[in-house]
């Protein structure tokens, strides 16, 4: 029988250096390349549209089935 994988796991020293260097990176597009993301900004923006819709789907599709509540709605039975 063999044992299931250990999937890989970030140490928190990891996680920090990465997301310093994700900060480095960018500033340095800030700084040294405003134009030209001033100039795509319009083009990034139409772009987060589907993914984020894509991403609400997901989230909708996880919840459980009679878990949905609507605030529009009251239990008037008692």
């Amino acid at each position: 029988m063999s044992s299931p994988k250990a999937g890989f796991r970030w140490g928190p020293g990891a996680t920090t250096l990465a997301c310093a260097v994700a900060a480095v990176a960018a500033v340095y597009l800030l700084v040294e390349h405003r134009a030209h993301l001033l100039a795509w900004s319009p083009l990034l923006i139409l772009l987060a549209c589907p993914i984020l819709h894509l991403a609400m789907h997901r989230r909708h599709h996880a919840q459980q089935p009679g878990s949905h509540q609507t605030g529009s709605r009251r239990d008037t039975s008692r």
